[in-house]
């Protein structure tokens, strides 16, 4: 397995750990989640366990992803997000820095925004589960208002900067080319 460079952590907050949120929020729910989840001191973790919590992090992850663009990308699009018109054209000379940042934008609105989902579908399994209905849980209560807000903030910052800082590397085309088909239909970030 590769060490943890730059390559692999964007993928890691924008995946694994909002994918790993989501399954402990499944818990209540997936008897077998429960299971790869539980830690008793008569049990220690096993290698199977470890894979098969990893695994499903990452399957979550990427699920909670698809949620995501179907959801918040919208929403920010329609609240004062636009979503630019750049020239794919100028991606091959301007590949480096536009790498640079979706590593440094982008992969942060991903975690930010992917935590966001993650963290609205554990706290309604839990109160789901609980019988019980919001804003009857005190102290959690404001605990999940008061990182879904930094969440949204951080997530609406980080794709306005990716969006800024990208849009100078590839400015909207002057010819009546459609803007965002990338060259050869590669899908990008």
């Amino acid at each position: 397995m590769k060490d943890l460079s730059s390559d692999n952590f964007g993928l890691l907050i924008a995946y694994l750990i909002p994918g790993f949120v989501t399954l402990w929020g499944a818990r209540p729910l997936v008897k077998t989640v429960d299971t790869w989840l539980a830690a008793s001191p008569d049990s220690a973790p096993t290698v199977g366990g470890f894979l098969y919590v990893t695994l499903a992090s990452f399957a979550a992850g990427l699920i909670v992803s698809a949620v995501r663009w179907a959801v918040i990308d919208h929403l920010y699009h329609a609240t004062g997000i636009p979503q630019p018109a750049w020239d794919f054209r100028k991606l091959p000379a301007n590949m480096e820095a536009f790498q640079s940042h979706v590593d440094d934008h982008y992969r942060y609105y991903q975690f930010y925004s992917n935590a966001l989902v993650a963290l609205v579908f554990a706290y309604s399994t839990a109160f789901l589960t609980a019988g019980s209905l919001p804003g009857r849980g005190g102290w959690k209560d404001l605990a999940f208002l008061l990182i879904a807000i930094v969440l949204v903030s951080g997530s609406r910052d980080a794709l306005k900067k990716y969006y800024n800082r990208t849009a100078v590397l590839l400015p909207p085309p002057k010819s009546g080319r459609r803007a965002n088909a990338p060259p050869s239909g590669d899908a990008l970030p």
